[in-house]
């Protein structure tokens, strides 16, 4: 089970053909989605040109520093490392700073074959050459943190990513590569937040596949020491599109709005668990052990991080089922003149346009003349 409340992580097969189809697997080799297990880094692979060959030189104490943005400015990017949409890291798309990275990272690799000597301290924050085992090549990096007394946790500079390296894949840096500014922006994604108290795997990678590899705009709607909340735009296709809305719109995360007077007590709070939510009513959902196969129905696909599916073999009797609906649908006719505020998280129950009819329901979201629920059994589950 996925470590937010009630998602699952599953594997799908489909074992009406023959031979048996993996989902997951069909995904991947057509093209249209990205292992999950790991965040999407391109950048490290971007190393090619030629820089003036540094001359070995003693080791010197320089000013280093990092891109610079303005409030409202609009930019190209690349996303070069994805860790969640709270975090994650672009790239300037200059070709003229690129060039000399590219040509930069050349040069820091014969630099660093020819530096034998090792480093034998180093303390946090300070520059450094660290060995990246991704493809076998020096790059520029900052020291996070150390992990034990020869290892060190480092950040590289230009990319986003890390990795922790023992001493031996580190070297002193020379003040010549330290004079083209860090080219990795720290970024957050503007207007969403998590639906859970955490960003979702699904949401995580959903962000991976439509950034990886694409010329993107970025305005910049406020600047931190931490680094630029930032709109991302995709113009690829012709028509714009806010990758922000894009999450919002598969249900991966929630639209952040700033609170105001007229809707302070509707507006949306931090994302807290639903059964923390659930003052009224206590509710529970389905359990079944990790790993276990079981013979299920698709009900609704979001996108392939989020399925709704039905066990093929329900636990709760049909017929029991269809009496409690009918219940609950003389009940809800009878409330008709009560008044009804819902939180988020509370269960509660909501009329479906689609048939009309009344079902069990947890809301997602509350808007000022609206509320967003999850319909807990489908039209398709009772029948």
């Amino acid at each position: 089970m996925d470590e937010n409340e009630n998602t699952f992580a599953v594997e799908l097969t489909d074992t009406s053909v023959t031979p048996m189809i993996n989902v997951r697997e069909s995904l991947l080799e057509s093209g249209h989605a990205v292992d999950g297990d790991a965040a999407i880094s391109t950048g490290l692979e971007r190393s090619t040109g030629m820089l003036q060959e540094v001359n070995d030189q003693k080791p010197d104490k320089v000013d280093w520093t990092w891109v610079t943005l303005t409030p409202k400015q609009v930019i190209d990017v690349m996303v070069c490392m994805v860790y969640s949409p709270r975090e994650f890291y672009c790239q300037i798309l200059n070709s003229d700073d690129l060039k000399v990275l590219k040509e930069l990272n050349i040069a820091l690799a014969e630099y660093c074959q020819k530096t034998t000597t090792c480093v034998s301290k180093i303390a946090k924050g300070e520059p450094c050459c660290a060995y990246f085992s991704g493809d076998g090549r020096w790059y520029r990096a900052l020291v996070e943190e150390s992990t034990s007394d020869d290892a060190f946790k480092v950040q590289f500079v230009d990319y986003g990513n890390n990795e922790v390296v023992t001493l031996d894949k580190l070297r002193q840096i020379s003040s010549t590569f330290l004079k083209l500014p860090f080219q990795a922006i720290r970024c957050w994604l503007s207007g969403v937040r998590p639906i859970n108290k955490d960003w979702t795997t699904e949401a995580v990678v959903a962000l991976q596949m439509y950034t990886a590899g694409k010329k993107l705009q970025a305005r910049v709607v406020s600047l931190t020491t931490d680094g630029a909340e930032v709109e991302l735009i995709d113009s690829s296709a012709g028509s714009p599109m806010m990758i922000s809305e894009i999450l919002i719109n598969k249900h991966l995360a929630f639209k952040k709005e700033a609170p105001s007077n007229q809707n302070m007590l509707l507006c949306e709070s931090p994302a807290i668990d639903f059964k923390e939510m659930s003052v009224y009513a206590q509710w529970t959902t389905e359990e079944y052990p990790v790993n276990e196969t079981i013979s299920v129905r698709v009900l609704q696909v979001i996108n392939p991080g989020l399925i709704y599916v039905v066990p093929t073999k329900a636990k709760v009797d049909p017929q029991k089922l269809h009496g409690l609906m009918l219940q609950l649908a003389d009940y809800c006719t009878s409330q008709n003149n009560q008044i009804f505020k819902p939180k988020v998280g509370e269960a509660c129950c909501a009329r479906f346009s689609g048939d009309d009819h009344w079902y069990r329901a947890v809301v997602l979201e509350v808007f000022v003349s609206e509320v967003k629920v999850v319909v807990k059994y489908s039209v398709q589950f009772i029948k």
